[in-house]
This record gives structure tokens, C-alpha cells and sequence, in this order.
């Protein structure tokens, strides 16, 4: 599962609809990644994290923390 993907969803307001359309996926793509049937694909989680503005780890329940920390190069 998609740990903090329908929270952060419905932090921005959207539907599972509307998410979807966003994405270019089916609205079933997203409620399969939210009940955990089905995983998105790399790219899918790396707009979802551009857009809600968070860490894939934290969509992926991997960290509580909303943004990620860096090393500097």
C-alpha cells in the first residue's frame, strides 16, 4: 500500500478522479495503489512526490517526514 498517498490526496482536495487525470492513469490505477493491490511505477510516484510536494519515501510509508533530507553534493 501506498501508505500516505489518499492522505496526501485529500490534503490537496482532490478526487481519486482527479488525481488520476493529472497523472494520465485510470481512477482504478489509484484506488489500487491506495488498498495496496497494485504499486505505480517509478515515474508515477516521482510526480505524485512533485506534486504533493513530499519524498516518494514518505508516499511510500518508508519516513514520517514530508520532505526528504539531503546530502549536498
Amino acid at each position: 500500500m501506498i501508505s500516505n498517498l489518499r492522505g496526501e490526496r485529500c490534503r490537496l482536495d482532490l478526487s481519486q478522479d482527479e488525481l488520476a487525470e493529472k497523472l494520465g492513469v485510470s481512477s482504478a490505477s489509484i484506488r489500487q495503489w491506495e488498498s495496496g493491490a497494485t504499486r505505480p511505477s517509478a515515474s508515477n510516484l516521482l510526480a505524485m512526490s512533485d506534486m504533493f510536494q513530499c519524498s516518494v519515501d514518505y508516499l511510500l510509508g518508508r519516513t514520517d517526514e514530508r520532505k526528504g533530507v539531503f546530502a549536498p553534493n
